[in-house]
């Protein structure tokens, strides 16, 4: 995978995939329209030092839209992100989180600045943001025991109130959406079809719905990650890290613990591992055991958003000419993960599963 930096080739293409949701169900099959000469022009533009080697993720599509390429220069490790060109006030927002974040010696990898004193730089048609390379490992690869969990819950409880004291970034968050907005959960009944499942789905999203509107006075608003998958979590000797800021908001308060137990869920974590992230998250943050309800409901939303994502993706994705064995191995992942999901929206439904 690495480049021969004397041949000038694009950057190598895989099909990779992950399961650990439909964002990593997907044919990898966009080109990275960068040469060894513009990843040196990346570096020059950063002041990364020499370039040695570089590559583009391998065996792991952490985003539909954005590409990852890791970087070896003399002065260091690093990682180059390539966002759409229309991203500056994402990149932005990231940024500014960032420097908090950093200042006050929170686990995060740090973003550099451009030559121009900008966090993102125009190359071809992306954005370039630079990042530190963080090590360790990421969470669905560690068998997650009760000091991996409840350091996690502390650096969780930390995120939040590191970024809640912060005027500036309360005020920049304010813009940005609240995920129980009435528009947003009408939008999103309205789009489910007539299929077979779907009135399963609607009933559940319905009832969660309700339940959250007959208990508003639960719905406290707290600045969250609001993209906490296993995925974006490291373990490191001790550390946790947080990687990937940009969906930084502010919402329920127990969304990023939401997001956290439908990540364990499809990565198929034992059900002991999620009643202990529970647990322990509920005792850090000082939530009353009532507020289990709430949690359950910001599941079933979230299951049922993600099934509806996975349903658009299905026609999206296969393009003229693919190969038809991926096609098939492709709308295999996909029946599965959508059976998963409604097998989760079951579970989360069980008054005691959680």
């Amino acid at each position: 995978m690495h480049s021969d930096l004397r041949s000038g080739n694009p950057m190598p293409q895989a099909h990779t995939r992950i399961i650990g949701g439909s964002d990593s169900i997907i044919f990898d099959t966009r080109e990275l329209n960068l040469s060894t000469a513009d990843v040196l022009s990346v570096c020059r533009l950063f002041n990364l030092g020499q370039l040695k080697s570089f590559e583009k993720e391998p065996n792991i599509v952490v985003s539909h839209s954005n590409f990852i390429i890791f970087v070896i220069t003399s002065r260091g490790k690093y990682v180059i992100k390539l966002y759409p060109p229309g991203s500056k006030n994402i990149i932005g927002t990231e940024y500014l989180i960032n420097r908090v974040l950093q200042s006050r010696h929170f686990s995060t990898p740090a973003m550099h600045l451009s030559a121009s004193h900008q966090p993102g730089c125009r190359i071809k048609d992306y954005l370039a943001v630079c990042y530190d390379f963080a090590e360790g490992k990421p969470g669905y690869r560690v068998r997650l025991a009760d000091q991996h969990i409840d350091h996690l819950c502390r650096t969780l409880f930390m995120f939040k109130n590191i970024l809640s004291g912060n005027t500036h970034i309360s005020r920049t968050l304010q813009r940005s959406g609240f995920t129980l907005q009435p528009r947003s959960i009408r939008t999103l009944i309205a789009s489910l079809t007539n299929q077979t499942d779907h009135p399963v789905l609607k009933k559940a999203l319905l009832e969660a719905c309700r339940y959250l509107d007959h208990n508003k006075t639960l719905l406290h608003k707290r600045p969250v990650h609001s993209n906490l998958s296993l995925s974006n979590i490291l373990f490191d000797h001790g550390r946790t890290v947080l990687l990937d800021l940009s969906h930084t908001r502010i919402d329920h308060a127990m969304e990023d613990l939401a997001s956290l137990i439908f990540s364990c869920r499809i990565f198929s974590a034992p059900q002991t591992v999620i009643r202990r992230i529970i647990a322990s998250y509920f005792a850090i943050h000082k939530i009353r055991q009532e507020q289990i309800r709430t949690l359950t409901a910001l599941l079933t939303i979230r299951t049922v958003r993600e099934y509806r994502k996975t349903e658009l993706k299905s026609p999206s994705a296969i393009t003229h000419g693919t190969d038809p064995a991926l096609v098939k191995e492709y709308k295999k992942q996909i029946a599965a993960h959508k059976e998963e999901l409604l097998r989760s929206l079951g579970y989360f439904a069980l008054k005691d599963a959680l």
